[in-house]
């Protein structure tokens, strides 16, 4: 859902008439491709061997860099066309991500987590009745919401 999503909203960007349009497509990509990053990221880290985890890891996080660079080079050696066409490009990498992902096994642990809630039969009002959760979600949203100082 979430590559579908960020797929849609980066095509649309091609069509965006003026900057302050662009931003709002640009802004709900961005909340589509992180839904997807939390969750790509963790199915890979749960696919790759536990003593490779730490290099993997580093590879991911080497793409958004990498990326830039390449669509820099792009954009440099295709000086006479339009920035649109970019975005246009844009779905071809979330239709073989589609692909793959259609292609892709859930991981051994998440069905093993399956298995054992099935077995525990905890319930919402079980977890989120509990105080000692209740307190530590506060502590939470107490941390998130802190004021910060203003950057000068």
């Amino acid at each position: 859902m979430d590559v579908s999503f960020y797929s849609i909203v980066g095509f649309l960007c091609a069509f965006a008439p003026n900057f302050t349009v662009l931003f709002v497509p640009r802004l709900l990509y961005g909340i589509g491709m992180g839904g997807e990053w939390g969750l790509g990221a963790a199915l890979a880290m749960e696919k790759v061997p536990e003593k490779r985890r730490g290099f993997f890891s580093g590879l991911l996080q080497q793409g958004y860099p990498l990326g830039y660079l390449l669509a820099s080079l792009i954009v440099i050696s295709a000086a006479g066309l339009s920035w649109r066409w970019l975005f246009g490009l844009s779905i071809l990498p979330a239709l073989i991500s589609l692909f793959i992902r259609s292609r892709v096994r859930e991981s051994e642990v998440w069905e093993n987590t399956q298995e054992k809630m099935r077995t525990t039969n905890s319930s919402f009002r079980d977890v989120f009745g509990n105080p000692a959760v209740l307190r530590r979600f506060g502590y939470a949203v107490c941390l998130l919401a802190r004021r910060r100082p203003a950057v000068p």
